[in-house]
């Protein structure tokens, strides 16, 4: 070990290599499903918010970080102006924020146990 502390922290293979998520191969029916939901949360439709919750079962992390609409149409929702329309989404800001945070931990998770 060339460094104590922080300096360690900076000396570690994850920064010089950095840390990739691993790969996971979905089926055809795993990537309509996220297509599909990526869809219903730009639309908002009624079932998204219950869908959304179950890929976080149905799912690693890996596998939702690696979908850029996903997560951008969630980011998009939560920053949405607040609005109590019923049709405006069955998705609000403060559930964005809940599934973010599991999204987090699982990774974290992974992570941990790489």
């Amino acid at each position: 070990v060339l460094f104590k502390g922080a300096g360690a922290i900076m000396s570690s293979k994850l920064v010089f290599l950095g840390w990739k998520l691993p790969l996971v191969l979905l089926t055809d029916n795993d990537d309509k499903f996220l297509f599909d939901l990526e869809v219903k949360l730009k639309m908002g439709h009624e079932s998204a918010k219950m869908e959304l919750m179950d890929a976080l079962v149905d799912f690693p992390a890996a596998v939702l970080l690696r979908r850029p609409g996903l997560l951008r149409t969630v980011l998009d929702i939560l920053g949405a102006p607040a609005t109590n329309d019923p049709l405006s989404s069955s998705l609000v800001p403060l559930d964005c924020i809940q599934w973010l945070r599991e999204l987090l931990i699982l990774a974290r998770k992974a992570y941990i146990s790489v």
